[in-house]
């Protein structure tokens, strides 16, 4: 009995373990304040490297809008291998994201999360975070 739960925690030590956060902020260019962003980032707090190959943000009814290239100053150009203990981040400017979810039907108060998705198919997903589509218009 010892022995297989020692086996199952040495398997999940082994596996990738990466956490995803979400936030909203803005970058500062120059004495400049830039656009209101909203920023996803993966840790990488497991002891192997992942390669992350997409990233997207997911609406309540499981559709997902894509980040396809960086957006912002310091994000990541996907696909990238995230070693232990670093990160990395992606990011998109809010209007271009109120643009999409009006452009979906979306408006008022929703959820979104923030997935990342390595190589092998296996996907990190946020906690949800309270968005309101109207007070970012």
């Amino acid at each position: 009995m010892l022995s297989t739960y020692n086996l199952a925690i040495q398997l999940k030590a082994k596996r990738p373990r990466v956490q995803v956060r979400m936030a909203t902020g803005f970058p500062i260019l120059g004495t400049d304040f830039g656009p209101s962003t909203i920023y996803a980032e993966a840790a990488n707090v497991g002891e192997k490297a992942v390669t992350l190959a997409r990233h997207a943000f997911v609406l309540p009814d499981s559709q997902q809008i894509v980040t396809l290239q960086p957006s912002g100053v310091g994000d990541v150009q996907l696909p990238s291998e995230l070693p232990p203990g670093k990160s990395c981040r992606s990011s998109v400017e809010i209007s271009t994201l109120v643009a999409a979810l009006r452009g979906h039907g979306y408006s008022g108060k929703t959820k979104l999360s923030s997935v990342y998705e390595d190589q092998t198919g296996r996907s990190y997903k946020s906690k949800p975070m309270p968005f309101n589509i109207d007070g970012w218009s």
